[in-house]
């Protein structure tokens, strides 16, 4: 039996799919069954209600359960919350694994552990975690207590970190098509921003891919996209999916720069933090791209072609009437 973890939301859904299409035993653990954009669960997973925060509803979640895939979590929401949603609960779950004899854990993590790193580098799995909002810290602490939990018992754990998750059952990618729908004039500013789409049939091909590896335990797997590219690129290239023409504009990054980085030394000498997007804005360019080699060649992970990932979304956010 494989349990599954937040089996009702976006990346949830599409393991929970192909997990039945493989004729595989699937337990969705949900705290609200059918709150939020969640569409009905397949046929034949066997949907259990509980809650992360309350340890006490959770043993019997895992009962016969060989292995669990922890998607569950939070993306927004205050420090707290966030804590909470990606740290006490991993923990809790981690932990409730462990007692009852679960064999094999598989966390869904974040590139976003990784931080903004200046510069247009991709992060192997061995860089260092240079995490700084909320949301990123609260991810890389989850990862930690997870594996300070499982670390040296009969549960073996893997995690994998996807950069970027889209599809077109996504809310957030969604908006974002709508969004390039309805401009056709995109202005950018400081800083160029690389990222590392990653459509969501490849983080499912690649959890997949370890769930019956069991020799993998211990290791981390950066999981990305066919290539990384600037924001504005990406812009740009489902702007052309769509058959639009979108017109870019692009504000000059010296004096942007130049800007932040004298604001950021004037709220340090205020004792202020800067705002996050302050100290982003202080680099021409960063990025939050990843080298996925790892688990290329570890895994046999080969992610969709990327012309091809993003016609699949867009056709299929046009089918569900979102464009």
């Amino acid at each position: 039996m494989i349990l599954v973890t937040g089996g009702t939301g976006f990346v949830g859904q599409a393991l929970a799919a192909e997990l039945i299409r493989q004729r595989r035993e699937v337990r969705v653990l949900s705290r609200q069954p059918g709150v939020g954009n969640s569409q009905p669960l397949p046929a034949g997973v066997d949907l259990v209600v509980a809650d992360l925060g309350d340890v006490t509803t959770l043993g019997s979640a895992l009962r016969s359960v060989d292995t669990l895939v922890h998607l569950a979590g939070a993306l927004d929401g205050s420090s707290a919350q966030l804590r909470r949603a990606n740290v006490e609960a991993a923990a809790n779950i981690a932990q409730a694994a462990r007692d009852a004899g679960t064999r094999w854990f598989v966390h869904v993590s974040s590139a976003g552990v990784y931080g903004s790193v200046p510069g247009d580098g991709a992060r192997t799995e061995h860089a260092g975690l240079d995490a700084a909002t909320p949301y990123e810290l609260s991810k890389r602490d989850g990862e930690a207590a997870i594996q300070d939990i499982l670390g040296g018992s009969s549960t073996g754990h893997v995690v994998l970190r996807p950069a970027g998750i889209y599809g077109g059952a996504r809310l957030a990618t969604q908006r974002f098509l709508r969004d390039i729908a309805g401009r056709r004039l995109w202005v950018r500013a400081p800083p160029s921003v690389i990222v590392h789409p990653t459509y969501v049939d490849d983080l499912v091909q690649a959890i997949l891919r370890v769930v019956d590896r069991r020799d993998v335990s211990g290791e981390v797997f950066n999981i990305g996209g066919e290539r990384c590219l600037s924001l504005d690129q990406w812009a740009g290239v489902v702007a052309d999916a769509m058959g639009l023409r979108l017109r870019q504009v692009a504000i000059p990054a010296a004096p942007c720069v130049a800007t932040a980085r004298t604001l950021c030394r004037l709220s340090r000498a205020l004792r202020i933090r800067p705002a996050d997007r302050l100290v982003r804005a202080c680099e021409p360019t960063i990025s939050r791209a990843l080298e996925t080699g790892k688990a290329r060649s570890r895994l046999g992970f080969m992610p969709t072609p990327f012309d091809q990932a993003v016609a699949q979304t867009i056709a299929q956010a046009r089918a569900l009437g979102a464009l």
